[in-house]
């Protein structure tokens, strides 16, 4: 194997690891989301970015959900 073929296979790995948390990175417009605070909206992406695994990231969705259904309903909507 060639130095430059050994740097492209170690390029592609690291692109190919890293590809799941950049995904994971993207803000995806949730509804409801306007009963969050600015603040509370920027948690929850950080925590969703920093999240290892799609189960801890569905957990998350989850709690977020929760929280807006809780305040939707404190508001009779």
């Amino acid at each position: 194997m060639t130095p430059a073929s050994k740097l492209l296979t170690a390029l592609l790995a690291a692109l190919t690891l890293t590809a799941g948390s950049a995904m994971a990175a993207d803000p995806v417009p949730v509804a409801g989301r306007q009963l969050m605070t600015e603040q509370e909206q920027a948690q929850m992406r950080t925590r969703m970015r920093n999240a290892t695994t799609e189960e801890e990231r569905a957990r998350i969705r989850a709690e977020e959900h929760a929280l807006i259904r809780e305040r939707a309903a404190a508001q009779g909507i």
